[in-house]
């Protein structure tokens, strides 16, 4: 019933709410509602519940294809902010291998159709597993982005995994926080700047 629909809803945003995962049959439960109900006044929030489902239950390449399906042109803002919700599901949740896998499949895809705090967390798995290019690159495409704190260490973090400690320096120019004081320690000694590195760590 229609009741049944609005509480499979409420259900997953509940475990997306709370960071629970979905079971597998309760996810394919949402699918099959969501087709059967596709031209139903619900019919978009179920399509949008069984994407959330799928990558809550850890079927990413399921929840892509229904992604790609579901047309964008109604709300390019909802739609946008459904692609962050499941690319930080995909980073949350995601097998190293799949994650790259998925990443590098959507990469060229990126560019204003996640939000910048789903690209800051792809970023710093990417970073994790030692791909500073990509999370470069990553940061580079929106060219008019808002530098918070977090975005400026991040890129300093990745200047300074690259071997470009004077370009970390430049980035966290007027940062005071005690992770930029540590980056700076960090710099300053790829610099061999030993004096200064060691005022930086105890400042932090």
């Amino acid at each position: 019933s229609a009741h049944s629909a609005e509480a499979l809803v409420t259900f997953v945003d509940n475990q997306l709410n709370s960071g629970a995962t979905v079971d597998q049959r309760v996810a394919n439960l949402v699918q099959a509602y969501a087709i059967e109900m596709r031209d139903d006044p619900i019919g978009i929030e179920l399509q949008r519940s069984n994407i959330l489902a799928l990558g809550k239950s850890g079927q990413f390449e399921e929840a892509i294809d229904a992604l790609s399906i579901l047309h964008s042109s109604e709300n390019g803002k909802a739609h946008r902010e459904l692609r962050s919700l499941l690319m930080s599901l995909v980073v949350e949740s995601a097998e190293d291998t799949q994650f790259l896998k998925i990443i590098f499949n959507e990469l060229q895809d990126f560019p204003n159709k996640i939000s910048l705090e789903a690209r800051q967390l792809i970023a710093y798995r990417l970073i994790d597993l030692g791909f500073n290019q990509q999370a470069e690159d990553l940061l580079a495409i929106d060219q008019g982005m808002i530098l918070t704190p977090g975005i400026i260490e991040l890129k300093a973090k990745i200047a300074l995994n690259m071997s470009r400690p004077r370009e970390a320096l430049a980035h966290l120019y007027g940062l005071t926080s005690e992770n930029a004081n540590q980056l700076r320690a960090e710099a300053e000694l790829m610099n061999g700047n030993h004096i200064k590195a060691h005022s930086y760590f105890i400042e932090k």
